[in-house]
């Protein structure tokens, strides 16, 4: 039986633009980080 969700064999991968926006955001993130601790550090 096949399920009507999506063709089967589909990998479950995700989109270009997510993996790109995430490791963007993570990135960023980072930055934040250090420039907290950075301020707070002295």
């Amino acid at each position: 039986m096949t399920s009507a969700t999506g063709p089967p064999g589909t990998p479950a991968t995700q989109p270009a633009w997510k993996v790109g926006g995430a490791t963007v955001l993570c990135f960023v993130a980072l930055l934040y980080l250090v420039e907290i601790v950075d301020q707070l550090s002295g």
